[in-house]
Formats: structure tokens, C-alpha cells, sequence
């Protein structure tokens, strides 16, 4: 790993991390989402999301299934002080198995678990569960979840069920051009689940659950 000049600690070989866009990015969620409780950072990389949120909620697990990107973020949280923010490395789907992720080595915000065929990527085997599996029961209080998973969207959301159902947090999800899947996705799902989008930026999309559910079509 490597020390940027802000004083982050990333992946060695990553030439494309942007302080400036992932700052400008959470600064825009965060004027919606809800504050307070626990916040679940899904596919948490080096950890400033985490970082820059562990003042405004009680608990944050950093969920990151990257054996390097896991070590950053440990780091990151060491020298930030962020005593609330506990790690988590595992990969998150709907199920319970060792997974291949593909870690994309001069861009590592792109490792993903789908098949890229490309120059500057290794495979690591990494441990998958259900995000309602690893995180400490009760859920009364999870009020934002901020998803990046390159891809494994629906499968991870499919795996937090639960916490869905019971906290009906907030949620921030990217999704890479839902208007090419043409199959069931994430936002499909959301959807069923009675959200609907606050608003979009990119491929980024903040969700809420809806304060009266929609009528079911006859």
C-alpha cells in the first residue's frame, strides 16, 4: 500500500483513486440521508465513507472483502481515529461460499466478483455471506446503507432482506446502466420492496421506502 498526499492510504498500484470525486459524492448524500443509529458501508474500499461519516452515527460496520483494500481501510481508520467504525471482510451476496473476486490492479475500485476480461487484473478467493448474516442482530436502528459492489447489487440486496424489512433505511446504490439490464435488477427489486428514487447522479442512486405504499395493479 501507499500514502497519498492527503494522508490516505490506498492499494499500491492504484493511479485512479479521486479524493475530490468521492468527497463531492458523499457530501451529496449525505444532505438526504438519515442520521444517527448505524451505517452499513458495503463495499467500503479504503474507507472514506466511513471515515468522513463516523461522526454522524453511533456505529458503522465497513463491509470489504479485499484482502488489500482491507488492509487500507483498517489503516485509514487507525490514523482518523474512528473507534466506531468496525471491519468486516467479506464479500456480500444471497448466499454463503467462497467467491473469485476480480481485482483490478491500477484501478481497484473496480474489483469485481463478474468476469472482466482485461489486462491489470488478478483473481483472489474471498469469503461471501448475507449482509444479514454478519451484521449484529437487532437491526432496529440501521438507517443508511451506501452499496458499491460493482455489479452484485441485487445479490447483495437480496441478502439483506431482513435488515430491509425491519429498518427500512435509507439507501445509496450504484448501479452500472440500469437501462442496458434489460434482466431484473437491483432497482427492480428495490422497487418491489416499496422504494422509490429521491434522486440520481450518474450511475448513483439514493432510495427511500415510500411513506404509503403504492397500490398493487389489478
Amino acid at each position: 500500500m501507499k500514502m497519498l498526499d492527503d494522508g490516505l492510504w490506498v492499494p499500491e498500484n492504484d493511479g485512479f483513486f479521486s479524493m475530490s470525486f468521492e468527497v463531492m459524492v458523499t457530501r451529496e448524500a449525505m444532505r438526504h440521508a438519515r442520521q444517527g443509529g448505524t451505517f452499513l458501508d458495503v463495499g467500503a474500499h479504503v474507507g472514506l465513507w466511513s471515515m468522513r461519516l463516523n461522526d454522524m452515527y453511533r456505529r458503522i460496520y465497513a463491509v470489504e472483502p479485499v484482502s488489500a483494500h482491507h488492509a487500507c481501510l483498517v489503516n485509514n481508520l487507525l490514523e482518523s481515529n474512528s473507534d466506531n467504525v468496525h471491519t468486516l471482510n467479506y464479500a456480500v451476496g444471497n448466499s454463503t461460499q467462497d467467491a473469485e473476486m476480480k481485482v483490478s490492479v491500477h484501478n481497484s475500485g473496480t474489483s469485481t466478483l463478474h468476469f472482466r476480461n482485461r489486462k491489470g487484473v488478478k483473481t483472489e478467493t474471498v469469503r461471501m455471506r448475507k449482509l444479514d448474516d454478519i451484521i449484529p442482530k437487532p437491526f432496529v436502528d440501521i438507517n443508511f446503507i451506501k452499496m458499491d459492489v460493482e455489479g452484485n447489487e441485487l445479490k447483495a440486496l437480496q441478502g439483506a432482506r431482513e435488515i430491509l424489512d425491519v429498518s427500512s433505511p435509507d439507501i445509496f446504490v450504484e448501479v452500472n446502466r440500469p437501462e442496458k439490464q434489460r434482466e431484473y435488477n437491483a432497482l427492480h427489486y428495490l422497487d418491489e420492496l416499496g422504494y422509490e428514487i429521491l434522486y440520481t447522479s450518474g450511475c448513483n442512486y439514493f432510495l427511500r421506502k415510500r411513506e404509503h405504499p403504492r397500490p398493487k395493479e389489478v
